[in-house]
């Protein structure tokens, strides 16, 4: 086997790794965006700020829309996707950190539980709503204690 032919192996081993560990990691940002998301679209939606704001009926953008940032050494991340009424469009934001796993369990009971609403804890969901007027839009948090949504945070 010549020199030039193992280099051309090694290159594609390489770029084969490469292309498998983007896709892998794709794969976890959309879980997890799917899982984080998918109670802040239900109570955005339900919300009376953003339906007074928006108008009814409000649809909030497919979960596979969302735009996500994840870091993964602070076991956090970032959620953004858009709710539509016949008055506007508001940006949902979604905030959450990885519950700590059980370093005694399984790795695929791990990455499974990543993957699902119970192993992330909300921190905050906030709304930047139109005010109807020439201006910066109003950001309102729909996690706030008194109202609605505050259960929400109790239960991630």
């Amino acid at each position: 086997m010549s020199v030039g032919r193992v280099a051309s192996t090694a290159a594609l081993a390489a770029l084969a790794a490469a292309t498998a560990a983007a896709a892998a990691d794709a794969a976890d940002d959309t879980a997890v965006a799917r899982a984080v998301a998918a109670d802040a679209r239900s109570l955005a939606v339900a919300s009376p700020r953003v339906s007074s704001a928006l108008g009814e009926p409000l649809t909030a953008t497919p979960w596979w829309a969302a735009s996500v940032a994840a870091r993964r050494r602070a076991r956090a991340t970032v959620a953004t996707f858009e709710v539509c009424g016949p008055r506007g469009t508001a940006d949902v934001t979604v905030r959450a950190v990885e519950a700590r796993p059980d370093p005694r369990a399984w790795p695929l009971t791990r990455l499974a539980r990543r993957w699902t609403r119970g192993g992330w804890q909300v921190v905050a969901v906030d709304a930047t709503l139109p005010t109807g007027v020439p201006g910066p839009a109003r950001a309102v948090s729909l996690l706030d204690a008194g109202g609605e949504g505050a259960h929400n945070a109790a239960k991630n």
